[in-house]
């Protein structure tokens, strides 16, 4: 595997959300939420001082994920998505790796997320970083029952 990963090129906005909405298309329902986001990356993530993250493999967008300003010590991994046909190749673990990177470097204390436990090898991914299960929190998300947050 041969993987670069950059940060948001508005030129691959559409393969933030066709990734995104695949997934959640296939596995749950697409919400309003999603919609907000997925539609306009640039207003509700970067502008906020958030980040999206694409892996390219002979240039093509093979996954995605962003990061979602909470408030100036925290983050929400958020949106990430790798073509199916790819997965199982590592390209989730680098793009959590460069997310976590992009968090410190914004000067982030935690990042948290929400996710469903049917997941199994997202789930497995996020606690093998070191986020843990948090059970006070809640998600804005109807389809997620766990709420995970890594102190960085």
């Amino acid at each position: 595997m041969t993987a670069e990963i950059i940060t948001f090129d508005p030129k691959y906005r559409a393969e933030f959300a066709r990734l995104n909405y695949a997934w959640i298309n296939q596995l749950f329902a697409v919400e309003p939420v999603d919609r907000q986001v997925l539609d306009n990356p640039e207003t509700e993530l970067i502008a906020p001082g958030g980040e999206v993250y694409f892996a390219l493999d002979a240039g093509r967008v093979v996954g995605t994920v962003a990061l979602k300003r909470i408030d100036s010590g925290s983050f929400e991994l958020t949106k990430m998505a790798v073509d199916e046909a790819q997965r199982g190749k590592g390209y989730g673990k680098l793009l959590l790796d460069a997310a976590l990177r992009g968090a410190r470097a914004r000067g982030a204390t935690r990042v948290v997320l929400s996710s469903h436990t049917s997941l199994k090898p997202a789930i497995a991914m996020y606690r093998a970083v070191g986020f843990i299960e948090r059970k006070d929190a809640n998600s804005c998300y109807s389809r997620c029952n766990i709420y995970m947050e890594k102190e960085l």
